[in-house]
């Protein structure tokens, strides 16, 4: 995996925080810093290397560059200019997009194109040694998502993410902070996706829930259950167990690490978080089975 720091910083210490010319000021998500395949990158090196060996223009440099050598020539020049849009690489993609435009519309004989490809090797070169490499493990890097991908595969499952739509920023945001080793952000973000079931839950019972503390929450809605009674249907003795199961999990995971990470009183690790993770997945798939969803 790739993450990219300013073009313009010249140091591997700096933090990551803009791609593209576009708008050089915005921040990026770690997705963009990180989810791009070393594959790509080792193939456009590859690209580059074979065009700047081509034996043709080493034995008859004077030959014009011309037919089906000439398209394919620019075919890989416009190859190279995606890639390095895709990279970040702005500098190498603004050089391959000047020659596409050069070898386009003049003549040119191979040794220019070898020359203009050991030039662009050169930039493309000098680029990413302003670039700072980081590395996913296999295990880890299932956590690392698109916005695109997890919406056709949400870890906690369709039923919850249809449930609660605007759990899953977080739910997304968690597992990417897991994959890179931020395990308290990983931890916090799973807490915010917890807070958007447990107001469903107190929708259900009319209790406000906006701006109060998840323990005056909690125990007003106990209060609430041991209430249920005939009067809420043939069913409920169901509806009572399965609130006051919700509620004793809400309880159970507000003292073990909703209080201690939002007030920064701890410390996760990468076995901690994903055990969390794990619960947090299981509990919002437990809630929506149940019938609770977001009102809007």
């Amino acid at each position: 995996m790739i993450a990219l720091v300013h073009p313009d910083s010249g140091s591997h210490d700096a933090l990551p925080v803009c791609l593209g010319r576009e708008n050089p000021n915005r921040l990026v998500s770690l997705w963009e810093m990180y989810q791009i395949c070393a594959e790509q990158l080792v193939k456009t090196g590859r690209a580059l290397q074979t065009m700047q060996t081509d034996f043709a223009a080493l034995l008859a440099p004077q030959a014009s560059l011309e037919g089906n050598r000439k398209d394919h020539f620019i075919g890989q020049l416009e190859r190279l200019k995606e890639n390095c849009a895709d990279f970040g690489i702005d500098s190498t993609r603004d050089l391959a997009a000047w020659a596409v435009s050069e070898y386009a519309t003049k003549a040119h004989s191979l040794g220019d194109a070898r020359s203009t490809v050991e030039h662009i090797t050169l930039v493309f070169q000098q680029e990413l040694s302003r670039h700072l490499f980081a590395h996913i493990g296999l295990e880890k890097a299932k956590y690392m998502q698109s916005w695109e991908a997890f919406i056709s595969n949400p870890s906690y499952g369709h039923e919850a993410a249809n449930a609660f739509p605007s759990s899953r920023r977080d739910m997304l945001h968690a597992g990417c902070c897991f994959a890179c080793g931020f395990d308290d952000a990983c931890v916090f973000h799973l807490m915010r996706v917890l807070e958007k079931g447990l107001g469903a839950f107190a929708a259900v019972f009319s209790e406000p829930f906006k701006y109060d503390n998840w323990h005056n929450v909690i125990e007003r809605l106990e209060s609430k259950i041991r209430k249920i009674d005939s009067s809420f249907g043939p069913d409920w003795k169901t509806q009572q167990r399965f609130y006051s199961e919700v509620a004793c999990g809400f309880m159970f995971l507000k003292d073990a690490w909703r209080n201690h990470v939002m007030h920064g009183r701890d410390e996760f690790d990468s076995e901690r978080a994903k055990n969390i993770y794990n619960y947090v997945c299981a509990f919002m798939k437990q809630l929506a089975q149940g019938g609770l969803a977001e009102l809007f």
